[in-house]
């Protein structure tokens, strides 16, 4: 068994054939252990009709792993219609490169990005800055960025859109965009990685998991009160207004649980409050999931992040100072917080990094 490659192998180059006179067509990034996602114009060079075959490598893995595969363009695009400009590769056989984490956030202006392309045989990363959602089909348009030198231009359609400073609610190498169109001065458009299941809806059935019709993060309740909890300028009232009125939407989703107990720490560890204050949350949590496993037939919710959360209370709430914490007890919150999203630990260790926990500084993202 090969164990996948981690850090960003997951970049990968799309060619017309497998040889050393093959043109490289254009970027794109691994979604799945058989699937890249590309520009609809990098597998079609010819308007309306899609290469058949294409070959995909990936040249930041020791020895270029690649493979054979289809292609699948998405519906109703055509030249110049940057808006669904998406492409589905589908690989003959999985490699042995660990897929990219996708997250469907919006791109907002003033957002410092670096985006990917392959101008070269390892390829090369650009800094820009989004200015605004004026290109056609909800794309968006970056413009060059001073503290990069690359500039984006041919190479990079296709490649994968990241934050510049990475931090909650993006873990490092969380693709949020994909470039689609650059006029090689400076100025390009990227298509959110929000837009990906609808420009091509086969995501949704292939790629559940990834592109699944969950709706939560995009609730504007839920944009609200994730903005609030994690920009520069933390408005905790604000985000628990937001998601106190989700509840009645989404109360019986554990992650909306878990954003209300970060909003209600504000950022400051459980022992600085009131004994009263953390068994509040503490009732919160075991109502919650109480209600929960009623409905589900005993089984605990699939929230690996709420019960590290939860672990991180007691801990550095009571088990520090020798209390006792009450049920559930702390060896299955931490049985349950095993191999949390990453995207979600990073947002832990960010809000909660001074607490003693040993939970937390254990954990390892799935």
């Amino acid at each position: 068994m090969v164990t996948p490659v981690d850090h960003g192998g997951w970049r990968a180059r799309v060619h017309d054939r497998a040889d050393v006179r093959a043109d490289l067509l254009g970027s794109g990034f691994l979604v799945s252990p058989v699937h890249v996602l590309t520009c609809a114009h990098v597998i079609a060079p010819e308007p309306h009709r899609a290469l058949e075959r294409v070959w995909v490598d990936f040249p930041a893995v020791g020895g270029s792993p690649g493979a054979w595969a289809s292609t699948q363009l998405a519906p109703g695009w055509t030249p110049g219609r940057y808006g669904h400009d998406l492409g589905l590769v589908t690989l003959d056989h999985p490699v042995p490169v660990r897929p990219a984490a996708v997250a469907s956030a919006p791109v907002r202006p003033g957002d410092v990005l670096r985006a990917f392309g392959h101008v070269d045989e390892q390829g090369a990363w650009a800094v820009v800055t989004a200015i605004g959602a004026d290109g056609p089909g909800g794309c968006v348009q970056v413009d060059h960025d001073r503290r990069g030198v690359q500039l984006v231009r041919h190479g990079y359609s296709g490649g994968p859109v990241l934050r510049a400073f990475p931090g909650p609610p993006y873990a490092v190498d969380t693709v949020v965009a994909m470039t689609v169109a650059a006029d090689n001065a400076g100025t390009a458009w990227v298509l959110p990685a929000a837009a990906f299941a609808r420009v091509l809806p086969v995501l949704r059935e292939r790629l559940p998991k990834v592109f699944g019709a969950d709706t939560f993060r995009h609730d504007p309740r839920i944009v609200a009160g994730l903005d609030a909890l994690f920009r520069e300028d933390k408005d905790y009232d604000t985000a628990l207004s937001a998601f106190q009125e989700a509840m009645p939407a989404w109360g019986d989703r554990a992650d909306l649980w878990y954003y209300i107990g970060l909003a209600t720490l504000r950022g400051r560890c459980p022992r600085a409050y009131p004994a009263q204050v953390v068994e509040d949350l503490q009732r919160f949590f075991r109502r919650k999931t109480g209600e929960f496993r009623a409905r589900n037939g005993g089984a605990d919710p699939d929230c690996p992040h709420l019960y590290a959360l939860w672990a991180v209370v007691q801990e550095d709430h009571y088990l520090s100072r020798g209390l006792s914490a009450g049920s559930p007890g702390i060896g299955r919150l931490r049985e349950l917080a095993s191999r949390p999203d990453a995207a979600r630990l990073a947002e832990l260790r960010s809000a909660l990094h001074r607490c003693s926990s040993p939970t937390l500084a254990q954990l390892r993202p799935c």
